[in-house]
């Protein structure tokens, strides 16, 4: 054995405790361990608060998306249903525009067939039954308490007196009934102390023509 292996034998072993090494080394493990600690949660935090971020924005984005898709399809509904209603009125439009032009043609021949057809009924009632008939529709509108007289045309006058005569109770309140030279033959009169009505055919042929024309808003023929 050499010298240099009895020496390295002979000689004590220094542990690392002795020249405070480990001491050392474990504290900068446990600083080591603590900081990785700290890393890995701020890590973890960061991680947490970016997802978080990340799922508000992406909700954020959704929504948009979704209100966005909702306002293109209420806009096409809306379109569509404008479209329709406008079709709707336009076929309403048409269907009323040829009914008042067939209205229009009818009325023009229908006018004048309805006074006509009035004048041929009254005109071919006896004359006592027209003349009994105008006069109580004349009554019914101006009979009053006091004094009513009848005036009618001069060659009327004889047989109209007869007829009033004859049925004094149907034509209660006519106290007399006086020829009037300017009234036409059909045309009588009932005076009154509450005013003049006229009573004749022609009279309220014109009255019917006057109802019909503010019907229809023009004239008639």
């Amino acid at each position: 054995m050499s010298a240099y292996d009895q020496t390295r034998l002979s000689a004590k072993r220094i542990s690392a405790e002795d020249f405070g090494y480990a001491e050392s080394a474990k504290e900068i493990f446990e600083k080591a361990e603590a900081d990785v600690g700290q890393k890995i949660s701020d890590a973890e935090e960061r991680a947490a608060q970016i997802t978080e971020e990340a799922e508000v924005k992406v909700a954020e984005t959704l929504q948009a998306a979704k209100e966005a898709l909702e306002d293109e399809i209420n806009e096409y509904v809306n379109e569509q249903r404008e479209a329709r209603l406008a079709g709707e009125l336009e076929q309403i439009t048409d269907v009323t525009n040829g009914l008042m032009q067939d209205f229009n043609a009818a009325e023009k021949w229908l006018t004048p067939l309805i006074i006509s057809s009035v004048e041929n009924i009254i005109g071919n009632l006896e004359f006592d039954e027209r003349v009994s008939r105008l006069i109580t529709s004349g009554l019914a509108e101006t009979r009053k308490r006091w004094r009513l007289e009848l005036r009618t045309s001069l060659s009327e006058f004889k047989q109209i007196k007869s007829i009033i005569e004859a049925d004094k109770a149907l034509f209660e309140g006519i106290e007399s009934v006086v020829p009037d030279g300017k009234q036409s033959d059909g045309e009588i009169k009932i005076v009154g102390a509450g005013g003049v009505s006229n009573i004749g055919l022609g009279v309220q042929l014109e009255t019917l023509k006057s109802v019909l024309e503010k019907q229809l808003g023009h004239g008639v023929e």
